[in-house]
């Protein structure tokens, strides 16, 4: 378990890389950092 992970689970009893613990997830390698910025940019309006 690496310090990230270890903190997120002190804190939130949950395990970092469980999908279900996220509410949007944008992989920005298939993405693009453009497309990710657009979708999050297009969330907030």
């Amino acid at each position: 378990m690496t310090e990230d992970e270890a903190y997120y689970y002190a804190n939130t009893t949950k395990k970092w890389d469980d999908s279900r613990n996220y509410d949007m997830i944008l992989d920005s390698a298939v993405l693009g950092t453009d497309t990710c910025v657009h979708v999050l940019k297009a969330c907030l309006s």
